[in-house]
Order: structure tokens, then sequence, then C-alpha cells
């Protein structure tokens, strides 16, 4: 008699466990496809963990800019909005991170911090604009459904979207510029594992 109450309870309480197992696959992918250890010049680990630290606050201030507009969160926003908002921030970050990469050292080490920012932006912007307008686009219609759960998911992804994009932007392009100054200054990464 109690097996829908518990079924309720199940799914009111956010899947941890599932969180942390998340970001540490993603901490783990990220540290193996960011890694060299022939060539230290082109080991980008330290851009990509500080990448993934971008977005988790993003995560963080998703959930307050929507909360201070009087929306409401449900059981299943609180599941999975976690996990789209680290995929869409860190697909963003790691196209950021593979531009600046193809720039080659040479370059990185000749010009500028503006001009590799402008160029790196010229190459990644595009991209990066486009597919997180899409997505502001694609949810934000999503936000008009006449179901009210999924409105309210929807509109808390239109959300995510946007501020993935504004972090890329305001957050994660000043860690680019130490990553250069890195390469220019020919050392290896701070981080432990590298």
């Amino acid at each position: 008699p109690t097996t829908a109450k518990d079924v309720e309870k199940e799914h009111e309480r956010p899947a941890f466990l599932a969180m942390f197992l998340g970001g540490a696959i993603m901490h783990l992918y990220a540290y193996f496809a960011l890694v060299s250890y022939r060539y230290p010049m082109t080991s980008r680990v330290d851009l990509g963990f500080k990448g993934i630290a971008v977005v988790g606050t993003v995560v963080s201030a998703a959930a307050g800019f929507y909360l201070l507009c009087g929306w409401k969160l449900n059981t299943s926003m609180i599941a999975s909005l976690p996990f789209m908002a680290m995929g869409l921030g860190v697909n963003d970050m790691f196209v950021l991170v593979r531009y600046f990469s193809e720039l080659g050292i040479d370059y990185i080490t000749d010009k500028d911090e503006s001009t590799i920012l402008g160029e790196l932006l010229a190459q990644a912007g595009p991209g990066t604009t486009v597919t997180s307008l899409c997505n502001f686009a694609a949810f934000g219609c999503g936000a008009l459904l006449p179901i009210r759960a999924m409105a309210d998911f929807c509109l808390g992804a239109a959300v995510i979207a946007i501020m993935n994009y504004v972090a890329m932007l305001t957050m994660f392009l000043p860690l680019v510029v130490f990553e250069a100054r890195r390469i220019k200054r020919r050392q290896p990464e701070q981080v432990i594992f590298t």
C-alpha cells in the first residue's frame, strides 16, 4: 500500500551518487582527451579542469537566477538539468580548447594575448554562438508548451544555455590567456597528474 509514496520519495531525492560519478567520469574524459606527456606545451589538462569548474559555477548561478525570478524547480529538473548544463558547457569548452590548440605553439608564442583571443574567437566564436543560440531558441520554444512541468524544464534549460555561453566568454577566456602565458614561458602544466 505504500509503494506509490515510496516511489514519490525516491524521485524527490536528487541522485547525488550519479552526479558525483558523472563529474568524475567527465574529469577522466577531459584528462585523457587533453593530456600530452610527450609534448608538454600541447597538454591542456589544467585548462580543461578549470573549464569544468567554470561550467560547475554556471549550474549554481543558473539555479540561483531561476529561483530569484520566482520560478519553481521540480524533481526532474533538479535531477537532470545539472547534467545538461555540464554537457552543454563542457562542449563549448572543448570547442574553444580545440581551436586554441590548433593555433599552434609558434603562433601563441609570437603573438600577444589580444591577437590570440581575437583569432580564437574568429575561429571558434561562430560555432559556439550558433549552438548556444540554437539551444536557447529550442528550449525557449519548449517553454511555451502547455504541459507545465515540461515548460518549466525547458525554461530552466534555456537559462542554462545562455548562462553557459556568457560564462565561456567572460570566465573561460581569461583562463585561456593564462594558458597562453604558460606556453610563452615554456612551463609545464601545474596539475599534479601531468
